[in-house]
């Protein structure tokens, strides 16, 4: 039987060959495999049992820089990744990175699962051109989800966990179950969040050419930190270096409980807070913009 790679790259082929996009459905089994997986432009990966009953991936190679699952785009659009519990059999690896989706045009990532401990691992690696929506995924490691570029992205029934134990963090990444790499282009997180662990629900330190247009978080639940007493670590903690953010809308059903400082958010034209958000402790908006040329 032709292994999961073979079948990507005839797919791959077969999808340029036919200008088109190209399903490949992975058997409701658990698939092992010692290298890294490489979806190409046009081709979708998804489960045979549609996220009901999730296949398993499981890596049984060693400590790689090469993300587990690479999603390559070339402005391709309208690809899926979903229905997987990827696993590593070496639960000490450090720097691994579980599924990065680059170059891509309304790509969903959903039923995603990813629960791995060692030092400086990455969840999931949002680098798209537009439109990705990641939904009902379930990513427990040191940096869970992180963005770094593209519009208009929608986050939807997240339950997200960063690391609660400081021997699993190296400094090289943010302790932050979202670490906002990039500036946000109408970026929304909605639906039913649950965030976990770590000094902040969300990090970030932009430093941008563009001014970007928005943030919106909506029923974010974040509790069980490593910082809640801690008043230079913020819940949410932002910063907009060169050019700013337009705004940032916490709410409504936002909850940041027992938090000395719940938002510290700079270089942003305006910050809007739901009454319905629920915090616990000191807001500090800081706007920087006078500082910083906007045009």
């Amino acid at each position: 039987m032709m292994n999961l790679q073979s079948q990507l790259d005839l797919a791959g082929a077969t999808a340029i060959r036919q200008n088109k996009n190209i399903t490949v459905r992975a058997a409701e089994v658990v698939i092992p495999f010692d290298k890294p997986l490489r979806v190409p432009s046009h081709v979708s990966l998804v489960s045979a049992g549609e996220g009901i009953r999730p296949t398993v991936l499981f890596y049984v190679g060693k400590q790689t820089s090469v993300p587990l699952i690479s999603l390559e785009g070339n402005q391709s659009y309208g690809r899926s990744f979903g229905g997987f519990d990827l696993q590593i059999q070496d639960s000490t690896l450090p720097n691994m990175t579980a599924l990065r989706s680059t170059g891509n045009i309304n790509s969903t990532i959903r039923d995603f699962r990813f629960s791995h401990y060692g030092v400086d691992c990455w969840g999931i690696v949002i680098n798209d051109i537009e439109s990705t929506t990641v939904e009902k995924v379930d990513v427990h490691c040191a940096s869970p989800l992180s963005i770094w570029s593209g519009d208009n992205h929608a986050f939807r029934d997240m339950d997200l966990g960063a690391s609660t134990d400081d021997r699993v963090i190296n400094q090289q990444l943010p302790a932050a179950c979202v670490w906002i790499a990039g500036m946000p282009y109408h970026w929304i997180f909605d639906g039913s969040q649950t965030w976990q662990g770590g000094q902040h629900a969300i990090y970030g330190r932009v430093t941008s050419p563009n001014t970007g247009s928005g943030l919106f978080l909506h029923h974010v639940r974040y509790e069980q930190s490593t910082s809640s007493t801690d008043p230079h670590r913020a819940a949410v903690d932002l910063r907009f270096l060169e050019k700013q953010l337009e705004c940032l809308l916490i709410g409504p059903g936002c909850r940041f409980t027992d938090r000395v400082k719940a938002v510290d958010a700079r270089g942003i034209w305006r910050v809007e807070i739901s009454e319905s958000t629920w915090i616990k402790g000191s807001i500090d908006t800081m706007l920087a913009i006078e500082a910083i040329d906007t045009y």
